[in-house]
């Protein structure tokens, strides 16, 4: 049986259903569905899906109490996994959020996010807008940034020195461009370059 194409109800991302597989996990919000749930619900291709009353929960999902969240502003994230799933519905992450986090290996950011380094006016520690909310995050390895996403500051990532892998679409690598590039300074050369590569092909632009 081919893959199935479906819609997550949870934050709208595509979600490909494999029928061999046991469990299928949305790569934006992380919300998990049972494959032989759905399919015996009749699933057809493109359509909205939601998850099954008794569908596990990934390690990610339990850790939502670590995330500090003012209004729809991501604060600080207070928790002890390698692998962070931002939650869905978040739209802002602010300066500091995750700064010399020395245990985060990847982060998901969800299709929620439109602004990465937006200060937050409100917030009581000053020491939030000092940097990017990623600076110094010296094992992270892994990041995506969704199409969502419409602003990112410079240095966003600085001092994340062996970045792997950054996982974008060519539109908004077209759209983002040069402030793209920004945001990834100071993190590993041979991505920076490739980046530069990509946002080119991709129809964007380098320069400002």
């Amino acid at each position: 049986m081919s893959i199935v194409p479906a819609i997550c109800t949870q934050c709208r991302a595509a979600l490909k259903i494999d029928p061999e597989a046991e469990v299928v996990v949305c790569e934006y919000c992380r919300t998990s569905f049972i494959v032989k749930q759905l399919l015996n619900q009749g699933v057809t291709p493109n359509q909205n899906v939601t998850p099954n009353q008794n569908v596990r929960q990934t390690p990610e999902q339990d850790d939502r109490d670590a995330f500090e969240i003012i209004g729809s502003t991501l604060v600080k994230y207070r928790g002890n996994n390698k692998d962070v799933v931002i939650p869905f519905g978040v739209t802002e992450i602010a300066r500091g959020a995750f700064k010399f986090n020395h245990r985060v290996t990847s982060i998901e950011i969800p299709a929620s996010v439109k602004k990465i380094g937006q200060r937050y006016n409100n917030y009581r520690f000053r020491d939030i807008f000092i940097m990017g909310p990623f600076v110094g995050c010296r094992y992270l390895r892994r990041v995506n940034i969704p199409d969502s996403v419409i602003e990112i500051e410079p240095l966003v990532f600085s001092k994340s020195e062996i970045l792997q892998e950054i996982i974008i679409s060519d539109n908004a690598l077209a759209r983002l461009g040069s402030d793209l590039l920004e945001a990834f300074q100071g993190t590993n050369p041979i991505l920076i370059e490739d980046l530069k590569r990509r946002i080119v092909a991709a129809g964007g632009s380098i320069e400002k």
